[in-house]
């Protein structure tokens, strides 16, 4: 397995996120894919040159934002979505960041909270679905 940061996405982190949100939760093409790519980090895993999991990353403040979060279908529940937060905060840590927030869908807060983070404020829809506001804040 291989931990790559990419200044914009590719064809293969395009389809992934293309499965995931636009096939799978019903996301407008349109809102996926809402050219701000360039704007951000692209922090991938990748087997045999295949995405695993993919997210980009961004500045806001003193806080890292992520988002476009996505594990390939068939390798969810392998690890691969730990290991890549680990990956984030690490970046987040070294480059002196205060903490990592990101808008959760509500099927994901248990998974973010176990690596950390906290929700804040009360849920809302974010492309019709449930979403809340978290953050993981680092102590200095």
């Amino acid at each position: 397995m291989e931990f790559k940061i990419l200044t914009d996405t590719n064809d293969e982190i395009k389809k992934l996120r293309y499965d995931t949100f636009v096939v799978e939760r019903n996301v407008p093409e349109e809102l996926e894919f809402d050219g701000k790519d360039n704007e951000f980090l692209h922090f991938t895993l990748w087997e045999d040159e295949n995405i695993i999991a993919c997210l980009r990353a961004n500045e806001n403040g003193d806080l890292l934002h992520m988002g476009r979060f996505a594990v390939k279908k068939e390798l969810r529940k392998n690890g691969y979505g730990k290991i890549l937060m680990e990956k984030l905060t690490e970046y987040a840590k070294e480059k002196g960041y205060a903490g990592i927030e990101l808008s959760a869908v509500e099927t994901a807060v248990g998974f973010y909270e176990k690596q950390g983070f906290l929700p804040i404020g009360d849920y809302y829809l974010e492309t019709g679905v449930p979403h809340i506001y978290m953050k993981k804040e680092f102590t200095r």
